[in-house]
């Protein structure tokens, strides 16, 4: 699965959003060792240290939110926005 599909953005902006973290020396670009053709995407140590402090700084949030649902209730709705996903998925391939 490519980057850009997962992420559910088009191939364009991924590219420039991966020139900008490849500009800032958070991330790196390797060939593909399956197929010497495409890329594999890399995180730097200062990437992973950013991507760390965002996870720390997100947590923070997120606790606000589980304050007001319980763990049940999220994992009671995994099922259906699993499948709106795959429904909104669907209609976007």
């Amino acid at each position: 699965m490519s980057i850009a599909t997962a992420l559910q953005v088009p191939k364009t902006s991924l590219t420039h959003t991966l020139a900008g973290l490849h500009k800032a020396e958070l991330i790196r670009f390797e060939p593909n060792p399956k197929d010497n053709r495409s890329k594999c995407v890399m995180l730097t140590d200062a990437g992973r240290q950013f991507r760390e402090t965002a996870i720390a700084n997100i947590s923070q949030d997120f606790g606000g939110f589980l304050k007001d649902f319980s763990m049940d209730e999220i994992e009671a709705a995994l099922p259906l926005l699993s499948r709106i996903r795959a429904h909104l998925d669907k209609a976007r391939d």
